[in-house]
């Protein structure tokens, strides 16, 4: 599901149309947005940060170059021809008033493709990455799991499908912080439970988390620490499940940013500064 522009800027009174993307209102629902499109295809990307105050025209120098507002219909006949296809998402970083952006497109030709520094997001080592905690990835779903998804209907689930999880230095530094804490208890170790217990549920994500929780239920028998006093583990684990997507346009973001406004988004709580 691709980003699509909300109402052209200045069109009719002489200007060129402008270019405002709907963002998605929830980190769960923008992860979401780039796992469909890059299990689509969109498999080549560039991404970066931009201050408020110059996203809007970060996105009307896309939009000239690749033409980010196509609908379904004709960015089908244009992959149908060959011709690469593109989709343009961004979310605001908490706490700043920087916004993290990720220009995607599919494989085929387009003049213009010199002009960017391409990734390729099936290569692990290139792999899309959220706030560098999180990468996107291709992993294989498990028989028991595809028959989970398939359902009574027994709709066909590919064998291998794309997913978020913790990246390898984000599970090595939380082992380590587990390790640490049993041995010397504070609460950072209600913490890190805490934040786990709400990280978003996708596959992948979910089997680390319990990988964690059982870390931490033998760290916590191997160093003896008394039943009264143990962290106490969550019975279940957290899923992603498909929702409504709301979305408010780019413009709005970048004006409350600019405007000091304490979120990002209306009736949010995404804060612009870390004092909010």
């Amino acid at each position: 599901m691709t980003l699509h522009a909300g109402s052209p800027a200045g069109a009719g009174r002489g200007r060129p149309a402008g270019y405002d993307p709907l963002v998605p209102t929830t980190v769960t629902a923008a992860m979401r947005l780039l796992l469909l499109d890059v299990s689509r295809g969109y498999t080549q990307y560039v991404s970066g940060t931009v201050p408020a105050d110059r996203a809007l025209a970060l996105s009307a120098r896309f939009h000239e170059r690749y033409d980010l507002a196509g609908d379904k219909v004709q960015k089908s006949r244009r992959r149908a021809k060959g011709q690469a296809v593109f989709a343009l998402h961004l979310f605001p970083q908490a706490g700043t008033t920087d916004l993290n952006w990720w220009l995607l497109r599919t494989e085929g030709d387009h003049p213009l493709l010199t002009m960017e520094r391409w990734q390729n997001a099936n290569d692990v080592r290139s792999a899309i990455t959220w706030w560098g905690r999180y990468e996107l990835v291709r992993e294989p779903v498990p028989v028991a799991h595809r028959k989970k998804l398939a359902g009574p209907a027994g709709k066909p689930i590919k064998p291998v499908m794309w997913t978020w999880r913790f990246r390898r230095q984000v599970m090595d530094e939380m082992r380590a912080h587990i390790r640490h804490c049993v041995q010397h208890p504070d609460d950072r170790l209600r913490q890190l439970v805490r934040s786990l217990s709400v990280a978003p549920g996708w596959r992948q994500t979910r089997a680390q988390v319990k990988q964690l929780y059982f870390y931490l239920d033998q760290q916590q028998a191997q160093y003896r620490v008394p039943t009264g006093q143990r962290v106490q583990i969550p019975s279940t684990i957290r899923w992603t499940t498909p929702r409504t997507v709301h979305r408010v346009p780019l413009s709005v973001l970048c004006r409350r940013a600019m405007q000091g406004q304490e979120s990002w988004f209306p009736q949010s709580d995404w804060p612009t500064s870390p004092k909010s």
